[in-house]
C-alpha cells in the first residue's frame, strides 16, 4: 500500500510538472477556515448552501452550518454514531438530504428543523459505498436516487428498489450519478449510462464505452455552448451533439482502491474545477489554460474532497486538511517563492502583451508569461545604507528596457533577456528614467542625465532642477521632474518651478503626476493628493485624500485607482468606491511609486512593500452584491426567544432585548458592515461592524412599540435595502 501512494505521488508530480500550462505561477488569495473561524473539524466530505443563504459542511465529527460570524453544528457524530456523509443534497424544497458513506447505513433529512431517516438499503456488505444521491418530486413525494459501487438504488413508495440488478456486473461499479434534464447518468468504471422512465439505456454515450467515466456536469464551453464536461481518470473534455471534445492538456486523477470522491465545479469568469483525491485543477475553456491548484498555490492541501460555488461565486475547496475559498474578486499574488527575486516590488513595467519587467532592490525579474528569469544587479546581497533598489523602469517601444537603480547603476535589459550597462557615472544615486522625444533621460542626485552613446550626459545641475531627485514623468511636451520640493518643469531646454503655498501640509513633497483623459493633472505628495495647474499646486476638489500618494492611473472607464501608503484606493467621480490592502488580498499596503500599471489585459499590477499583487477585471465597477439579511430572533431578559416572523409582545418586566442577526455574504465576511436602528428608541443610524455581531442589546426599554432596521454592505460594496422586523412591543405595567 505505501509503495501504492508513492506511485500516486511520483504520476501527480511528473503531469503537474510538465504536462500542465501553468500559465501564473502566482500564489492565490486564499480565505483558510480554521480554528480563529470557529472551524474545528477536518476532513470535510462537502458543501452546499441552502435557500436561505447558510453553507452546510458534512465532515468527520457530523454536519455544521457557517453564516459568516460563526460554526454551529447541527449533527454531531455522538448524536449520530454512523460512518460520515460523504454528500450533501439539497432539493427544490429546500430539505437537506445526507448520504452516509456505506450503503447499509439509513440516509438523513433535514425537514423544519428535525432531522428525519429513511430506511437503508437492505444490505450487510461493508464494503459497499456510496457515491451519489439525487432527490426528486413524483405527486409530491420525494424520490431518492443513490449510486454505489454495487449499482443504483431508488427509494420510493417507503421501499428500495435495485434498478442495475439485471445488469452486467461491469456496470454496477457506479462512481457518481448526474441529473441531466429528465435523465439520470450514471457514471461508471465501464461507460456511462442513462436511466430514465425505469429503463437503462447504454447507447446514448457509447463513446464512452470502456471509459472510467469519474462524474459529469453540465456548464458552458468556450463558444458559450451549454455542453455536458466530463471527467476521465487520464482526459478532461466535454459532449456536445453527439461529440467528445477533448481539452488540449493531459491530466492525471488518482484512483484509490476505495475509489474517492470526484468533481466537477462550474466557476465565473470562464472557469471550471475539477479534481478528486490527491490533486484538482482550474480550467479556463475560453484562454484554454490549465492550472494545477495545490499547496505551491497556497491551499491547505494538494487535493479536494469536493468543490462548491456558493451563489456569489467564491469557490471552496475542501479535503481532509479543511477548507479554503478563492473570493469571487480575483487578486493573485505573486513572492519570491513563486519565482520573484525578491517579494518586494519597486517598479513595473510591460514590454510587450503579457510580459513583464519587475525591478526589486537587488536587482530584476523577468516574467514572460509562462516562467520568471532573476536578473541580480550585483554580485554582493548586501544593501546600502537601505536606498538600494531599481527605482524605475521605461520601454522605449523598439527592443529595450531601460532600467535606473540606486547604487546598481544604469542599463537596459533587451527583450530577450540580455542585460547591458551603460558607462561608469558619479551619480550613482540614480532615481528615474524616461523615454521623451525619442530618447532616454536620467534623473539622479547630481542633475538630469540625458543618454548618449551609451553615457549619461549631465544636461542639469541638481540646483538648477530646484533639487528635486525623486522621479521623471513625461506629460504632453515637456520632463516633469518631482522630489521634496514640488515640481521642476523642463521643456526645450528651460526650467520653471511649480510649487503650493507654504503650508505644513507636506504638499510640496510629491511622489507622482498623472494627467487624466479630462486634462487633469493630480498630483500624489505625501499628505495626499492634489491638483496642478497654472504653475501650482492646489487641494483637490475631486476627493480629499489625506494620506501619501505614491503612484496614480486612471483606467478605460476613467476611474482613478491611487497607491497609497494604506494600499490601493479606487476612485469614480468624487467618491472612493473600492479599497485593497493586506485585509482584503492585496500582496502589502506600501504601493511603490514606480509600480502600479494597467497592462495590455485590463490587469492591474502593484508592486508593494511585501508583494506582488494582479487585481483582475479593473474596468468594472465593483458589482459586489450586498449581504443578505436574515433575522434570527429577539431574547428577552428572562430568555423567552421571538423570532419576530409575527409581532413580539414583552413583559414591562423583561424589557431588556438582545437582537441577534446576520448579513450572508462570503466575499470577505470579516470585512461586513451594517448600520441599525431601532425605530422608537434610535434618533440615528448606528455603524457596528461583523465581530459585533451577538453585542446588540436594548436595554430598559420603555412601554411602547419599536420596529428593528438593518442594512448591511460588503467591504467596498453598496448598502442592502433596508431590512424590517415585526413590531416588538414592550407592555405597560398595570397600574399605568
Amino acid at each position: 500500500m505505501k509503495n501504492f501512494f508513492r506511485l500516486i505521488i511520483l504520476l501527480i508530480s511528473i503531469f503537474g510538472i510538465f504536462e500542465t500550462k501553468d500559465i501564473l505561477s502566482q500564489t492565490y488569495c486564499i480565505q483558510k477556515y480554521h480554528i480563529e473561524y470557529g472551524l474545528n473539524f477536518f476532513r470535510v466530505y462537502d458543501i452546499k448552501q441552502d435557500s436561505s443563504g447558510l453553507v452546510w459542511f458534512s465532515h468527520l465529527k457530523g454536519i455544521s452550518t457557517y453564516d459568516g460570524f460563526e460554526f454551529k453544528e447541527v449533527l454531531k457524530s455522538e448524536e449520530n454514531p454512523k460512518p460520515p456523509f460523504v454528500r450533501i443534497f439539497i432539493d427544490k424544497k429546500d430539505i437537506k438530504w445526507l448520504l452516509p458513506q456505506v450503503l447499509r447505513d439509513s440516509i438523513l433529512y433535514y425537514k423544519d428543523r428535525k432531522w428525519k431517516s429513511i430506511p437503508p438499503v437492505n444490505t450487510q456488505n461493508l464494503h459497499n459505498l456510496n457515491y451519489g444521491i439525487d432527490v426528486q418530486y413524483e405527486n409530491e413525494n420525494p424520490v431518492v436516487y443513490i449510486g454505489s459501487n454495487n449499482g443504483l438504488y431508488k427509494f420510493a413508495d417507503n421501499k428500495w428498489t435495485h434498478c442495475t440488478k439485471d445488469l452486467n456486473q461491469k456496470y454496477q461499479d457506479i462512481n457518481d450519478i448526474y441529473r441531466f434534464g429528465e435523465k439520470l447518468l450514471l457514471c461508471t468504471s465501464n461507460g456511462m449510462l442513462t436511466y430514465y422512465n425505469d429503463k437503462i439505456d447504454s447507447n446514448e454515450f457509447d463513446l464512452l464505452s470502456g471509459k472510467n467515466v469519474l462524474t459529469v456536469k453540465e456548464g458552458l464551453n468556450g463558444y458559450g455552448q451549454n455542453v455536458l464536461w466530463i471527467l476521465e481518470k487520464d482526459r478532461f473534455g466535454y459532449y456536445y451533439e453527439g461529440k467528445y471534445f477533448k481539452i488540449p492538456f493531459k491530466i492525471f486523477i488518482p484512483i484509490y482502491p476505495n475509489k474517492g470522491l470526484f468533481v466537477i465545479e462550474k466557476g465565473i469568469k470562464n472557469k471550471i474545477y475539477f479534481g478528486g483525491g490527491y490533486i484538482k485543477y482550474s480550467y479556463d475553456y475560453v484562454n484554454k489554460e490549465l492550472v494545477l491548484l495545490n499547496r505551491a498555490k497556497g491551499f491547505s492541501s494538494d487535493g479536494c474532497k469536493t468543490i462548491f460555488s456558493d451563489n456569489e461565486g467564491n469557490v471552496w475547496f475542501a479535503d481532509a486538511r479543511g477548507v479554503d475559498k478563492i473570493s469571487t474578486f480575483s487578486i493573485l499574488n505573486y513572492f519570491d517563492a513563486n519565482g520573484l527575486l525578491e517579494s518586494e516590488v519597486s517598479s513595473i513595467v510591460e514590454y510587450e502583451k503579457g510580459k513583464y519587467l519587475f525591478g526589486h532592490n537587488l536587482g530584476l525579474t523577468l516574467y514572460d508569461g509562462l516562467k520568471f528569469r532573476r536578473i541580480q544587479l550585483s554580485d554582493s546581497k548586501e544593501r546600502h545604507s537601505g536606498i538600494d533598489r531599481v527605482t524605475d523602469l521605461v520601454y522605449d517601444g523598439k527592443d529595450k528596457i531601460w532600467y535606473a537603480a540606486n547604487n546598481k547603476g544604469t542599463g537596459y535589459i533587451t527583450k530577450s533577456g540580455n542585460l547591458f550597462r551603460l558607462k561608469e557615472n558619479n551619480d550613482s544615486r540614480i532615481a528615474g528614467v524616461c523615454y521623451f522625444k525619442n530618447e532616454i533621460y536620467y534623473l539622479g542626485a547630481e542633475g538630469l542625465y540625458k543618454v548618449k552613446n551609451r553615457k549619461l550626459v549631465k544636461i542639469n545641475t541638481l540646483e538648477e532642477i530646484n533639487y528635486n531627485t525623486r522621479k521623471l514623468i513625461a506629460i504632453d511636451d515637456a520632463i516633469y521632474i518631482i522630489g521634496m520640493n514640488g515640481v521642476t518643469k523642463y521643456k526645450d531646454g528651460n526650467i520653471a518651478f511649480i510649487r503650493g503655498e507654504m503650508s505644513y501640509d507636506n504638499r510640496n513633497n510629491v511622489f507622482s503626476l498623472y494627467k487624466t483623459k479630462e486634462n487633469t493633472v493630480l498630483v500624489g505628495s505625501a499628505s495626499g493628493l492634489y491638483e496642478m495647474s497654472n504653475d501650482s499646486i492646489y487641494k483637490s476638489n475631486k476627493i480629499n485624500i489625506n494620506v501619501a500618494v505614491y503612484a496614480i492611473l486612471e483606467d478605460k472607464s476613467g476611474n482613478i485607482w491611487l497607491g497609497t501608503i494604506e494600499g490601493i484606493k479606487k476612485i469614480k467621480g468624487n467618491e472612493i468606491i473600492e479599497e485593497y490592502g493586506l485585509k482584503n488580498g492585496l500582496a502589502g499596503d506600501e504601493v511603490n511609486r514606480s509600480a502600479l500599471i494597467i497592462d495590455s489585459l485590463n490587469r492591474l499590477w502593484v508592486g508593494t512593500n511585501s508583494g506582488l499583487s494582479c487585481i483582475i477585471n479593473t474596468e468594472a465597477i465593483s458589482s459586489k452584491p450586498y449581504p443578505k439579511i436574515i433575522f434570527i430572533s429577539a431574547v428577552d431578559s428572562k430568555g423567552e426567544e421571538y423570532d419576530l416572523k409575527e409581532e413580539a409582545k414583552i413583559e414591562y418586566t423583561a424589557n431588556t432585548v438582545n437582537l441577534n442577526f446576520r448579513g450572508l455574504s462570503f466575499l470577505n465576511e470579516k470585512l461586513i458592515n451594517y448600520r441599525i436602528k431601532l425605530n422608537g428608541f434610535d434618533d440615528d443610524w448606528i455603524n457596528i461592524k461583523q465581530n459585533e455581531l451577538g453585542k446588540i442589546r436594548y436595554t430598559n426599554l420603555s412601554p411602547g412599540v419599536y420596529e428593528f432596521l438593518i442594512q448591511a454592505k460588503n467591504e467596498n460594496g453598496n448598502w442592502s435595502p433596508i431590512f424590517k422586523t415585526n413590531k416588538i412591543i414592550i407592555s405597560s405595567p398595570i397600574f399605568l
